[in-house]
């Protein structure tokens, strides 16, 4: 079962939850909406956190957010070395 409280989970499973859209896994409403609240749960219990940047991005892309998800990425990792971030900006920009 996952922590209640614990922000950093509840954003890897909200990435998961993505990762099983863009893979055309499940592409059900209900997975999106998963997917959704899920990033939404992770940004109210780590809104400052790596993992919770990453989850937001990915859900901004998959809504065409495109500026959205960049600004996300860019704020995450200032110091450009996070190589997660700085991969999902690589795709973003070249979407």
């Amino acid at each position: 079962a996952l922590d209640p409280a614990d922000g950093q989970v509840w954003a890897i499973s909200a990435r998961v939850a993505g990762a099983i859209l863009d893979r055309n896994y499940d592409t059900t409403p209900q997975q999106r909406e998963l997917f959704r609240s899920l990033v939404e749960r992770a940004a109210r219990l780590a809104p400052n956190s790596v993992e919770t940047a990453l989850a937001r991005a990915s859900l901004m892309r998959r809504n065409r957010e495109w500026a959205g998800a960049e600004q996300v990425l860019r704020a995450a990792d200032p110091s450009q070395s996070d190589f997660r971030v700085q991969s999902n900006l690589a795709n973003l920009l070249l979407t």
